[in-house]
């Protein structure tokens, strides 16, 4: 992932309508080594999804006991302990979770990783996309933000990742073991649109969560193929800007 920073502030702005039907949205969940993370994120996705599909890739903490503890978790597709992140494939264990969802015929598909979380004041803002703004055969862009010190400030942003679409049969992934958008194949361009949607990273907020993260790149890619250097993951924090909700009307898609 790469970040762009800029010395302004950002807010947001919204007008939502909460009192909406059944949305029948799958949040699908790939993870490893998630156990200190999973009940935060838990409470956030409860609050738009009708179910979570998980992948559990190994993990050797306490993952595995979360995920079949949490009533909103469907299913879990479990692979074999390991004791590092060595030959992850991100765009197969993606592509497991998709073909997953089939039996469950979601009308929507949002993919959220353990250290995410949707922003609690644009939580409105994903029900108002669900219900009045996406359109079957599009997919839709949240913008990344690097969280540091708590979940009330964060240093990086203006990163779109493509994290929801309408599902159909047979849909496939970029066949990239990591770094790509996991959004279907057949969607073109011309059918992608950003949000202003925010996700919440929560996997470099100290120094120590950030050589975590290196660490985890350099066992999955240690020779580079899938991206030319991970020296970014331990960039140290940058100016702060505080989260703040959206607080005048703002259209949903951006230009």
């Amino acid at each position: 992932m790469h970040y762009n920073s800029k010395m302004e502030i950002i807010r947001c702005y919204i007008k939502i309508s909460l009192n909406k039907s059944n949305p029948n949205v799958l949040c699908l969940l790939p993870v490893r080594n998630g156990e200190q993370h999973l009940l935060s994120y838990f409470e956030n996705v409860r609050q738009f999804t009708n179910g979570i599909i998980a992948l559990d890739d190994g993990s050797i903490d306490g993952t595995i006991k979360l995920l079949n503890e949490e009533p909103l978790v469907l299913e879990v597709i479990s692979h074999p302990k390991r004791d590092s992140y060595a030959g992850r494939d991100d765009s197969y264990n993606r592509q497991k979770l998709l073909n997953a969802s089939a039996k469950y015929k979601p009308k929507w598909i949002l993919w959220l990783d353990a250290d995410e979380l949707i922003a609690p004041c644009d939580i409105p803002l994903v029900h108002k996309l669900i219900d009045d703004i996406a359109v079957s055969g599009n997919a839709y862009a949240f913008e990344v933000l690097r969280m540091v010190v708590d979940l009330e400030h964060f240093d990086l942003h203006k990163l779109w990742v493509y994290r929801f679409f309408h599902y159909q049969k047979e849909q496939y992934l970029p066949q990239s073991r990591l770094h790509f958008d996991p959004i279907p194949t057949d969607i073109p361009e011309t059918h992608q649109f950003r949000t202003i949607i925010r996700i919440l990273h929560k996997g470099s907020m100290t120094a120590d969560d950030r050589r975590l993260r290196f660490r985890k790149y350099k066992e999955a890619d240690p020779k580079l193929v899938w991206q030319s250097s991970y020296i970014n993951l331990l960039k140290p924090t940058g100016y702060l800007w505080k989260l703040r909700p959206y607080i005048t009307e703002e259209i949903l898609i951006l230009p």
